[in-house]
């Protein structure tokens, strides 16, 4: 019994320490070169960056000039850090693989970055299931508009 009860103290402390945050970064100029062909590669390499910054990837998913990352910041690591990791070893990874990304030209400088409440988790991850459907009818900077105003 004494057994759980640490882990559970262990699990309740880790929950108190990290943030949840929604983390979107453009490609240079909006250029589209994600594809259903190379999405999930691009979305396996930076959950393996996130991993071993030690932040938890809750979704990373995105639509063709875009990506969206939900995740769980270490306190080790500051989202400014993450994101410089992220964009540092994607372009790395991109240019390695170039004829799997041909259209990729690199990242926009400037990222969004909004921290959640646990409580707002479920809603968020239940949009960022759709947005293969969601771009259909609502453009980036729509979609840039409604996650303000939706945090």
């Amino acid at each position: 019994m004494s057994v759980c009860y640490i882990c559970l103290k262990k699990y309740q402390m880790q929950n108190i320490h990290h943030s949840l945050f929604h983390i979107i970064i453009c490609s240079t100029g909006k250029q589209k070169f994600l594809t259903r062909v190379n999405q999930d590669i691009l979305y396996n390499y930076i959950t393996s960056v996130l991993y071993q910054k030690t932040c938890v990837p809750i979704s990373v998913t995105g639509h063709s000039n875009h990506i969206h990352l939900f995740i769980e910041l270490s306190v080790d690591i500051s989202v400014a850090q993450i994101v410089r990791e992220i964009l540092q070893n994607t372009m790395d990874f991109i240019r390695r693989e170039k004829s799997v990304f041909p259209e990729f030209n690199g990242w926009e400088k400037h990222f969004l970055a909004i921290s959640y409440h646990p409580s707002q988790k479920s809603d968020l991850l239940s949009l960022l299931k759709k947005q293969f459907d969601y771009h259909r009818t609502t453009s980036f900077e729509e979609e840039l508009s409604e996650l303000t105003v939706f945090s």
